[in-house]
């Protein structure tokens, strides 16, 4: 304003209104560029937080045409009202027919046949019209010119007896980089996918009223395999084909009913037998041998794999630096960037350079809390599986996460997901593992203490009802040297721990989740996890996670062919030249969780920035180009002068 005022001031003057022009030119060149480059933010970037506000953004054919705006929603409110609540009803052109409104302008930009404003809800296509498409708090809804669009995908959902719901006949557009989970709830609404918060993340329960319910369940499929990862992790690529198909477990035949005890039982819990390691290491390799037969292992199987000395394929490690590279920074979930460092370490990998992003970095200046006490625990865990140093300003370091984990103990004993005053036997499991390294400090053996009385009580009730939650609690167990076949987590029927764990495998070396269930890989896996870490735990090597020790077996590779020419001279094979820039090392061995005053050997421990887009590219070069402006303008001046 004051530039303005003194423009109008002197314009009486001439040579002082020549050089008021020129700043009024030079600072108009200042807001082009940066309006410039505020156009090159990423339409997902935009998020709305909070309250009942949603994202609108606006993206025409023009640089400068890109506008973006919170809103806040009325109860039901749809695209088009979020639209008009951003723009305003005077800025909004639009004919009306049997299929809604058809929105011809927005602020003045009308497009030129064939293109028109296409509206997204998250990065996905709506299948309806932007005044019948319902929007919830949070969503980002862009109206983008047609012709900007350049990808798409193809998703169909299969219900119960093959009946299609979803079908892909036709392809979905996507802008951005939407998960998924996003297209399933654009496509189908948000409010007909029933979510439910787990250990892992979002479990899908429901879709258009179709609830998996005992052996029931929705399996998510990327371009006809099995996915690795669940909806809510996979980023949509260009092409993609998307299913998700509600599948269904084979019973297994009822095993025989528990005989009544003998007259004259005591009730007294009978001391435990020693565990056969006959019996632990035949439920090892014929699990492995069960997820071998399944496909390439997941990360938690990869480390389960490195525990045993079962090869890993090279195909791991490939793949994990491929997702890296495409997302063009660490994960999105907290709990992604934690057990890919465990998998990555235990497959032989350096977590703190893939592809020159360090996933380590990435937990200790993270949000952690994020997802809740898992993403608290697994982020201690690991950080101790190969002592990775942690800088003193790191955001978290080791003493801030055990803190954290304290704060979260309920009265009962336990911890849950949520914090709070009620207890999980998965999540107190994993805790117990986080602390183990710990258990020792004054203030934390009275928490290890009560949550094993926590665990015991709850086993001993008879409330351990599948695999996956007896596999967590032994791998919490066994990390603080807990017998899961000593006499604390023994029933009165005689039966451990470890040995009701063991009576969900079958014969085909697989684990039922319940039991009736049939095998499944994802059981399996758990299952696999806590037999090894009880193996670990009675030859003494400690916690399923430590893998300081671990040495990861590469997978075997094929014989070569005959080359018929063996029998010629050989020629020696070149020197190798030492890479003249080495990966960082993972840290020093010696390091000891909890101990302060620890450095890495990355730069100042800053926070990764997250360069999925190039904004940070783009803010620079104008940047350079108005300093460049800015000296052209003074040498002009001085030329004049």
């Amino acid at each position: 304003m004051p530039l303005f005022c003194s423009v109008l001031e002197n314009h009486r003057n001439g040579e002082e209104d020549m050089l008021a022009n020129r700043k009024v030119k030079l600072l108009t060149v200042f807001w082009l560029m940066f309006a410039l480059m505020l156009s090159g933010i990423h339409p997902q970037a935009f998020a709305a937080e909070g309250g009942n506000s949603a994202a609108v953004i606006i993206d025409g054919d023009q640089p400068d045409s890109h506008t973006e705006k919170t809103v806040d929603l009325q109860d039901n409110a749809t695209a088009f009202d979020a639209l008009i609540s951003a723009v305003g009803d005077e800025n909004i052109k639009y004919t009306t027919s049997s299929y809604g409104k058809l929105i011809t302008e927005i602020n003045g930009i009308k497009p030129a046949a064939p293109d028109y404003w296409a509206v997204f809800v998250n990065g996905v296509g709506t299948p309806t019209g932007a005044d019948s498409y319902k929007v919830f708090p949070g969503d980002a809804i862009t109206f983008s010119h047609s012709k900007n669009v350049k990808d798409s995908v193809y998703l169909s959902v299969v219900g119960k007896g093959d009946e299609s719901v979803i079908n892909a006949d036709y392809p979905t557009s996507i802008v951005g980089e939407p998960t998924a989970l996003q297209l399933l709830q654009t496509t189908a609404g948000k409010d007909q996918v029933g979510l439910k918060d787990t250990d892992f993340g979002k479990m899908i329960v429901s879709i258009n009223g179709i609830a998996a319910e005992g052996n029931s369940y929705w399996a998510f499929y990327v371009n006809g395999n099995y996915a690795s990862v669940g909806a809510e992790s996979y980023k949509l690529q260009p092409n993609d084909k998307i299913s998700f198909k509600f599948e269904t477990f084979e019973p297994a035949p009822e095993e025989p009913a528990t005989p009544e005890p003998e007259p004259g039982d005591t009730g007294e819990t009978p001391a435990p037998d020693k565990f056969s390691s006959e019996s632990i290491n035949k439920g090892i390799e014929s699990a492995s041998r069960y997820l071998s037969a399944k496909g390439n292992p997941g990360p938690w199987d990869v480390i389960a794999y490195s525990q045993i000395g079962k090869a890993i394929p090279g195909s791991f490690l490939e793949d994990v630096t491929n997702t890296v590279k495409e997302n063009g920074g660490p994960f999105r979930l907290i709990t992604d960037n934690e057990k890919h460092t465990l998998a990555v370490a235990a497959a032989g990998g350096d977590p703190t350079n893939i592809a020159g992003v360090n996933l380590v970095e990435a937990i200790y200046n993270g949000d952690v809390t994020r997802q809740g006490v898992n993403g608290i625990a697994y982020g201690l865990i690991a950080l101790d599986s190969k002592s990775y140093k942690v800088p003193e300003n790191a955001v978290w370091t080791r003493d801030k996460l055990v803190s954290e984990l304290l704060a979260k103990q309920s009265d009962e004993g336990g911890w849950a997901l949520g914090g709070g005053n009620s207890s999980d036997p998965d999540i107190t499991a994993i805790v117990l593992a986080a602390l183990a390294p710990y258990k020792n400090q004054d203030n934390v053996k009275p928490a290890v203490t009560k949550g094993l009385e926590y665990l015991s009580a709850f086993y001993k009730s008879g409330k351990v009802d599948n695999s996956s939650t007896a596999g967590q609690m032994i791998i919490g167990l066994s990390a603080l040297g807990e017998d899961a076949n000593g006499e604390r987590f023994t029933m009165k029927d005689g039966t451990s721990l470890i040995q009701h764990l063991l009576s969900f495998q079958y014969e085909d070396g697989g684990f039922s989740w319940m039991k009736g269930d049939a095998s499944n890989p994802f059981t399996t896996s758990f299952g696999l996890q806590g037999i090894v870490a009880y193996k670990l735990f009675s030859d003494g090597k400690g916690s399923f996670y430590n893998l300081n020790e671990s040495v990861p077996v590469p997978a075997p590779q094929p014989e070569p062919a005959p080359n018929p020419d063996d029998n010629k001279t050989p020629v020696p094979a070149p020197t190798p030249v030492k890479d003249p820039k080495p990966a960082p090392t993972t840290g020093d061995d010696s390091i000891k969780p909890g101990q302060s005053g620890d450095q890495t050997g990355s730069p100042a421990g800053k926070a990764l920035p997250n360069t999925a887009t190039n904004m940070y590219n783009i803010l620079l070069i104008g940047m350079l180009l108005l300093f460049a402006g800015a000296g052209l303008y003074a040498v002009e001046k001085r030329k004049k002068a």
